[in-house]
């Protein structure tokens, strides 16, 4: 009779300890597509965005071009290897958006409007930032404005 009640118990132990074995497996996963569909975030003064990140320079160029919206709370990150003035134009941008240029440390050091260029336009005009920045976001126009995002404020990513 002992000897059954041990066997049970051992087998019970082994089942306790394969169920454990499959749970963090399946925990694992959960945890590897999540961080693969999840977007990172930025997140300033009250208000967080879900990004993009556009680190190559094709990516760079590419950007926002012909997209037709983005969402709320949504944007795209540039990032550059070091700190200096760098423009942005809109050309083949068909959506207004708000430029926050960001330092090193993701502090805003400037914030504008930028409208789309017209299609027929010779040219575009170009938007330089009042001082360097490493960072450049962009969201949909007025968003920083309505969300009370200042230069001198630091951003944090998530």
């Amino acid at each position: 009779m002992a000897n059954n009640t041990t066997k049970s118990r051992k087998k019970r132990q082994k089942n306790l300890i394969v169920s454990i074995g499959w749970i963090l497996i399946l925990a694992f996963f959960v945890f590897v597509v999540y961080k693969i569909v999840a977007k990172p975030q930025i997140c300033c003064w009250n208000s967080c965005f879900k990004i993009e990140i556009a680190k190559s320079q094709e990516e760079r160029e590419r950007w926002l071009m012909f997209r037709e919206s983005l969402a709320p709370n949504e944007g795209m990150l540039f990032v550059f290897e070091k700190l200096d003035f760098y423009s942005f134009w809109m050309k083949n941008t068909l959506i207004p958006l708000e430029m926050i240029w960001l330092d090193k440390n993701y502090k805003i050091v400037d914030v504008q409007q930028a409208e789309p260029c017209p299609k027929d336009a010779i040219s575009c005009p170009a938007y330089f930032p009042a001082d360097k920045a490493q960072f450049v976001l962009e969201i949909n126009q007025d968003t920083g404005v309505e969300n009370s995002l200042r230069i001198g404020e630091n951003c944090l990513m998530k």
